[in-house]
């Protein structure tokens, strides 16, 4: 059985590479139990309703321009959608076994200042989707 080691993922918001400021990635996906029940049953059965997705993502803060802060606080103020990409692996090429997942979305959450006196200054951000998730395999 294969096992992977999350050693440099691949993180991109609106084009800009943060891959080398990421130390958490996460990307969710989850299906709605829809009750499926009518005369006669005689237990609760579901069927999958919709899909639904998002990512969050933390690491180290960076302030200079076109960076993390000046990237994602740009896409909030504007309340704009942008692409993202993400992937377990940026370095080797994109495969079955080390995937992009590919969406659109806009800023649900950010946090630009995160930290302890003393410690490197951290971020988080958490994505809402506004289109389907493509999984990419294909070099």
């Amino acid at each position: 059985m294969a096992h992977a080691v999350f050693m440099d993922p691949r993180f991109t918001f609106n084009a800009v590479d943060l891959s080398d400021h990421i130390t958490d990635e996460g990307l969710g996906v989850s299906t709605t139990p829809v009750e499926d029940v009518a005369g006669g049953d005689t237990f609760v059965a579901y069927m999958a309703g919709l899909r639904k997705f998002g990512g969050t993502i933390s690491g180290y803060q960076d302030y200079a321009a076109s960076e993390v802060d000046a990237t994602i606080f740009a896409a909030w103020l504007a309340r704009s959608a942008v692409a993202i990409t993400m992937g377990p692996d940026k370095t080797a090429a994109i495969s079955t076994g080390n995937p992009e997942y590919q969406f659109t979305a806009f800023v649900a959450e950010y946090q630009p200042m995160q930290g302890r006196i003393g410690e490197a200054s951290k971020f988080s951000l958490t994505l809402s989707p506004t289109t389907d998730l493509t999984r990419d395999v294909t070099p």
